[in-house]
């Protein structure tokens, strides 16, 4: 008589089994970036009411393509209950929270947070002031010009780059239909 082994499996998680508020926010530790985005996505469909902080915290993933997802998501939400939210994350490690919160602004065309990311100018971080520049240039105010204006004399060159195109972009005359 042979005798069967019996394996422990780990029970694997129902799509429909609600997530502790440790998992949620501790979802970061989890080092395979499919469960990690499964998480997210799964956040997505239950909606909580701290979505939007969920959301930006999850910003924080390394992975690009997570992160972009999430962006593409807050970017199309028509009632972000969270500015307040991205302004208090915008100066919190990682750097790449922080472009992909300027991404946010910029795809949302916020102009009422320009001057607010405007204390990104001295950011130790090229990415961080490049981002910032593509930014105010998408935004195009007029203190978003005089942001630029500084930007083009960053100790950087890809920051100057950067910043003398956006306020090219930013420059160029705008037409509009009168209603």
């Amino acid at each position: 008589m042979a005798q069967e082994k019996t394996r422990k499996e780990k029970p694997r998680r129902s799509a429909k089994k609600k997530m502790s508020p440790q998992e949620i926010n501790n979802f970061q530790n989890i080092k395979n970036k499919s469960q990690r985005f499964r998480i997210i996505k799964e956040m997505i469909k239950k909606s909580p009411p701290s979505l939007s902080q969920l959301m930006i915290e999850a910003l924080a993933d390394p992975c690009e393509e997570i992160r972009e997802f999430i962006i593409n998501f807050i970017s199309q939400q028509p009632d972000l209950h969270g500015e307040k939210l991205l302004l208090t994350y915008l100066n919190k490690p990682p750097w790449y929270r922080k472009t992909a919160i300027l991404k946010i602004i910029a795809h949302r065309q916020d102009e009422t947070l320009v001057e607010a990311i405007s204390e990104l100018l001295n950011d130790p971080n090229v990415a961080v002031r490049c981002e910032l520049a593509q930014t105010l240039g998408e935004l195009a105010t007029s203190l978003a010009r005089q942001l630029l204006s500084s930007l083009t004399t960053d100790k950087n060159p890809y920051v100057r780059r950067t910043a003398e195109k956006a306020l090219a972009k930013a420059s160029t005359i705008r037409f509009t239909s009168p209603e």
